[in-house]
C-alpha cells in the first residue's frame, strides 16, 4: 500500500518483529520500521552481527523505541528466541540474504534472529535483498520454494546494481556520472570535488627558483551536480553544502541554484564534528522547503537518516523505477 492510499493505522495493537540482515540494503529496514509505526504497529528489531555494520542498533532503537535484540547469549535478553516470536503477530525478515534463506529453510540455529525462527508459529515474511546472479542461483531458488512451501511470504527482490569507477579528475568523474545517469533514480553527491585546477599543469616537480614564489594560475573545474542537474529526467538529487557561516542561507541558495532535491548541510566549524570527527550534525532541506534537524550522532547514524529521507522522497514520488543509488561529488 502506498502511503497517499492509507486512510489510517491498519496495524493498530500489532506487534511485529522486524529482522534486519546483513545486505547493504539494510538502510531499507530503516523507512519499513517508520512505515510499520505509522501504522500503528509495535514493532521489536532483531538484528544480526553484520547487518550492524550497514546500519547501528542506535538507529533502529531511537525509532521503535525499543532496545533492539543482538545476540542470542546476552543475559539481559532473557530468551529473546522464545520470548519475541511467542509475542509476535508477525515476523518480517527485510532485507533477507541469502544466508539467512539458507538457514531458514534448512532450520538451522546459530544466531538469535535463525534460532528465533525455529520457534515461532505466526506469519513469516521475507524480503531477499542480493545481487541478481544470487538470486536466480540455484540453491536459492531451491530455499526460496522450500520457504513458500511452508507457507512463507517471500517478497521477490527488485534488481539493482552497485558499479565502483575510479576516477583521478573533476572531468572524468562527471563523464563517469553523465554515462551512468539515465538508469539511475537517485544521485547523491558526496565527494568534495576541487572547484579550482591549474591551467597548465606541470609534468615534473616544480622546482624552486631562487626562493622566489612561483604563480600558479587556475582555472574553474566544470560544476559536476549543475552539470547533472541540467541533464537530469526523473532523477533524486541529494547534494551536501559544507559552510562555515550562515549555514541554512547558502545551502538553501545552491538548493535552488542547482535545482536539487534535497540537500544536506553542516557546519564545518562545529567543533567535536565534521572533519577529523566520528560524529556529525546536519540540517536536511529539501525543495519544499522542509528542514530536518539531525542532531550530533554518529556518521553511520547520520548516513543512515540522510538515505532513509532521500528514500521518503522517491516514495512520494510514487515512481515506478528500480532504485539505484549513483554516488559522486559536488
Amino acid at each position: 500500500m502506498k502511503s497517499s492510499d492509507s486512510i489510517g493505522p491498519t496495524l493498530i495493537g500489532k506487534r511485529i518483529v522486524l529482522g534486519v540482515t546483513g545486505s547493504i540494503a539494510a538502510y531499507k529496514a530503516v523507512a519499513l520500521l517508520r512505515s510499520l509505526i505509522r501504522e500503528g504497529a509495535v514493532v521489536q528489531v532483531v538484528m544480526t552481527h553484520s547487518a550492524t555494520k550497514f546500519v547501528t542498533p542506535l538507529t533502529f532503537e531511537v525509532l521503535s523505541g525499543h532496545p533492539v535484540s543482538t545476540d542470542l547469549f546476552e543475559a539481559h535478553q532473557e530468551m529473546k528466541h522464545l520470548s519475541l516470536p511467542a509475542q509476535a503477530d508477525a515476523i518480517i525478515i527485510a532485507p533477507a540474504t541469502a544466508n539467512c534463506l539458507a538457514k531458514a529453510a534448512l532450520g538451522l540455529g546459530d544466531d538469535l534472529l535463525s534460532t528465533m525462527l525455529l520457534t515461532s508459529q505466526c506469519p513469516l515474511i521475507m524480503a531477499p535483498a542480493m545481487d541478481g546472479g544470487m538470486w536466480t542461483h540455484p540453491s536459492v531458488q531451491e530455499h526460496v520454494n522450500t520457504l513458500c512451501a511452508r507457507g512463507t511470504a517471500v517478497v521477490t527482490p527488485e534488481l539493482g546494481r552497485i558499479e565502483v569507477v575510479a576516477v583521478a579528475t573533476a572531468e572524468e568523474m562527471l563523464q563517469v556520472l553523465s554515462m551512468r545517469l539515465a538508469w539511475s533514480t537517485t544521485v547523491i553527491m558526496a565527494a568534495a570535488v576541487a572547484d579550482f585546477r591549474p591551467i597548465h599543469p606541470a609534468s615534473q616537480k616544480i622546482k624552486k627558483q631562487d626562493q622566489r614564489a612561483e604563480t600558479l594560475n587556475l582555472e574553474r573545474t566544470t560544476d559536476i551536480l549543475a552539470s547533472l542537474s541540467a541533464q537530469r529526467t526523473t532523477q533524486l538529487l541529494v547534494g551536501f553544502a559544507a559552510e562555515t557561516s550562515d549555514l541554512i542561507a547558502h545551502a538553501q541558495a545552491k538548493l535552488t541554484a542547482k535545482g536539487l532535491d534535497l540537500i544536506v548541510a553542516n557546519d564545518v566549524t562545529r567543533e567535536g564534528s565534521g572533519f577529523g570527527s566520528d560524529q556529525n550534525a546536519a540540517t536536511l532541506i529539501d525543495r519544499q522547503g522542509i528542514m530536518t534537524e539531525l542532531p550530533l550522532m554518529p556518521k553511520r547514524a547520520l548516513a543512515d537518516a540522510i538515505l532513509s529521507r532521500a528514500y521518503e522522497l522517491i516514495r512520494a514520488r510514487q515512481s515506478n523505477q528500480t532504485p539505484t543509488t549513483v554516488m559522486g561529488g559536488r
